[in-house]
Parts: structure tokens; C-alpha cells; sequence
């Protein structure tokens, strides 16, 4: 089971990547169909990242917020103890979810993903290839300085490098 989840996610990834976000979708919605009842929420949590992020790629950004929030707050009982990079790889597609109605926390969430996206701790485990982290990282990055120029995404992308990785997931939640 887990190696058919593990080579799903992947698919779901390179469906997303590739803009066929149904397909991607569908492969999300069969991982959390098999899913028995008391899955840790670090798993379903990952999952609803996921839909957050295929949610920016359909451009409904609204909906990505209320995943992500949704993601943050079922991942960190457990993230900051075994994987905290799992929260810290939320903050570049919320930062992107931010562009149309809070650029500023969305600047503060990518300063603090480049902040903290290799520091230590956790597993190394990981909700992207390093690839796809970077893509959605700077889609993020290129529609936040659209809409706040260049010195307002600076000054706000160093306050998100100050801040921890649980002070930026609050700002998610």
C-alpha cells in the first residue's frame, strides 16, 4: 500500500507540474479513499496541501487558503517533532494563495521557507521534489513583487526570514 501511495504522490506531482491537475486530482482523491480510518494527520494533512497547491494552479486562491490553513493546522501536532519540513514546504504555495489578498504575509512566507526549507530537523522527508519546491517558490515570488514592487517584497520577505517556523505556520492557520 504504501509504495502505491508513495508512486501516486509522485504521479499526482508530475501531473500537476505538466498542467493536467485532474488527473492529479484523481490520484490524490484514490490515495485518500484508501486511506483507513485514524491516519495520522501529518499524511492527511500532506494531502491537503497538495489540493492547495493544485487549487493555485487553477487559480482559485481562495480555496488554496482555506486548504493550507486546513493542511498547517492537522500537520504541526505532529510535524515539529518528526517533520518540520513537511510544514515548511506549505509556506511557498500559502505565499502564493496570498498574492491577490495579503502580499505582504505571502512575501513573509517565502522569506521564511528560504530561512528554514534546509535547516535541520525532521526526517528530510519532504511534500515535493526539489524541483517542483523551487517552480512553486518562484511563481510565488514572481506575482508577489507584481503586486508589491520590489522594495515591499523585500522589506516583507527579511520580516518572514526573522520569523520561526512556528510563528509563519500561525500566519498559515
Amino acid at each position: 500500500m504504501e509504495s502505491i501511495s508513495s508512486a501516486r504522490l509522485l504521479l499526482a506531482q508530475h501531473y500537476g507540474r505538466t498542467g493536467r491537475v485532474a488527473l492529479a486530482r484523481q490520484q490524490l482523491d484514490t490515495i485518500e479513499a484508501g486511506m483507513p480510518a485514524g491516519t495520522a494527520e501529518l499524511f492527511t494533512g500532506m494531502l491537503m496541501g497538495l489540493q492547495g497547491w493544485l487549487d493555485c494552479l487553477e487559480g482559485d486562491h481562495a480555496r488554496a487558503r482555506r486548504r493550507l490553513a486546513g493542511a498547517v493546522r492537522r500537520m504541526e501536532k505532529l510535524a515539529y517533532m518528526v517533520a518540520p519540513r513537511l510544514l515548511v514546504g506549505q509556506f511557498p504555495t500559502a505565499a502564493w494563495a496570498m498574492a491577490g489578498r495579503d502580499p505582504v504575509d505571502g512575501a513573509r512566507f517565502v522569506g521564511a521557507y528560504d530561512r528554514h526549507a534546509d535547516g535541520p530537523g525532521g526526517t528530510g522527508f519532504r511534500q515535493f521534489s526539489a524541483g517542483a519546491a523551487q517552480e512553486i517558490r518562484l511563481r510565488a515570488e514572481a506575482e508577489l513583487r507584481a503586486v508589491l514592487g520590489r522594495e515591499a517584497y523585500t522589506r516583507a520577505h527579511a520580516e518572514g526570514r526573522g520569523l520561526t517556523v512556528r510563528q509563519a505556520a500561525a500566519l498559515v492557520r
